[in-house]
């Protein structure tokens, strides 16, 4: 029930083809409203398309498809999978903790939880973990 464009962007995400799939994506979501079942996927995949195609506002699209606690976990993994690309830790672990909340049963969020792992206890409890004491006894510790 998706529409075509939807379809062929995310072939042509498959085929590494990120301008195509912009194109795509956008031209999926001009076709419907608010309103439509499929919005919140297709404003997540266009989300997905823009950060790796280079634009940082994409992780905004993908933020606002999961704003309303829904329950479609590939909406969450979207939106983990560009935190992650951005590097930003904090808001991945978030997005996956959310995610598994509301679809516990999704297997792509459990396999990236896992994957990712947790982060140990900082050594110096009270200094920043970006310190240097804590990032020298770190790596002397994971040795």
């Amino acid at each position: 029930s998706c529409h075509t464009s939807f379809s062929e962007g995310i072939s042509s995400l498959e085929s590494r083809d990120v301008d195509r799939a912009v194109e795509c994506f956008s031209h999926a979501l001009a076709s419907v409203n608010d309103k439509h079942p499929n919005y919140r996927r297709y404003v997540s995949y266009y989300g997905v398309a823009r950060v790796l195609q280079g634009q940082d506002d994409g992780v905004l699209y993908c933020r606002s498809a999961v704003s309303d606690k829904i329950r479609d976990g590939d909406l969450y993994m979207n939106l983990a999978r560009v935190e992650w690309f951005l590097k930003n830790r904090r808001n991945t672990v978030l997005a996956l903790q959310d995610g598994l909340k509301n679809d516990a049963t999704h297997e792509g969020l459990a396999l990236m939880w896992l994957r990712i792992g947790e982060r140990k206890r900082k050594p110096v409890f009270f200094l920043p973990r970006r310190s240097l004491v804590n990032k020298m006894i770190g790596c002397m510790l994971r040795r």
